[in-house]
């Protein structure tokens, strides 16, 4: 499951490589490490990205790219980086790891004089997450391509994920924050979240760690229902 800014550094990670290729240049510096989440266990699949900051004509700017992902051991390794200093961030939205999360940011340096460099990520507090399950409410078939979006009603946060995996989706939320979250496909009706309990206060709050389940069927407009 990937949101719109994962998508993004995925496809400047790509462009990257393609010119790494054209130019046939490459680094001989490497960063290798293990990510732990709080509990000090190993972060298994969790994709590793580094951040490089700049200043160019007098703006500051911020280049991001999620290159590797960690293995069954929570082990990772970045190779070609050219030396110069970096933050490494793990994110699993998932697990409650958002990219967004500035507090998982860890600094490392790539000295031209050392080829390999050591690092261990630690894992603070997760986030609350999300995990949807969308799919078309006449037939049942699961639907990757939807929106699931939230926005911050009492804090200002907002966050989206909009490809998913057999129809479902995992949104980190901002903990202790009544947000309101709509889905949506083309060529359906707009879902709005609502409890049950409080139909009247159509938002969700949750803390920490939480982990809420929906099962979210989008109504066909019209005739689509026999298309899709």
């Amino acid at each position: 499951m990937l949101n719109k800014a994962v998508l993004v550094l995925l496809v400047f990670c790509a462009m990257s490589s393609l010119g790494a290729n054209k130019n046939s240049r490459t680094h001989p510096g490497e960063i290798s490490g293990v990510v732990l989440t709080e509990d000090d266990l190993p972060a298994i699949n969790f994709q590793v990205c580094t951040q490089v900051e700049s200043t160019q004509s007098g703006f500051r700017r911020s280049k991001t790219c999620c290159s590797t992902t960690t293995d069954s051991e929570g082990r990772f390794t970045l190779k070609n980086m050219k030396p110069g200093a970096y933050k490494l961030l793990a994110t699993n939205d998932a697990e409650g790891y958002p990219l967004n999360d500035k507090t998982l940011e860890q600094a490392v340096t790539v000295d031209k004089k050392k080829v390999s460099t050591s690092v261990t990520i630690r894992l603070g507090e997760r986030s609350p997450v999300v995990v949807a399950h969308i799919s078309d409410k006449n037939t049942g078939k699961p639907l990757n391509d939807a929106l699931l979006d939230y926005s911050g009603i009492d804090c200002q946060s907002s966050g989206n994920v909009l490809v998913g995996v057999e129809g479902d989706y995992a949104l980190p939320v901002p903990a202790d924050c009544d947000v309101a979250m709509i889905a949506r496909a083309k060529g359906y009706k707009g879902w709005v979240y609502t409890d049950a309990q409080s139909p009247s206060r159509p938002v969700l709050r949750l803390s920490s760690g939480q982990r809420k389940i929906l099962n979210i069927e989008l109504e066909p407009i019209g005739d689509q229902v026999s298309q899709r």
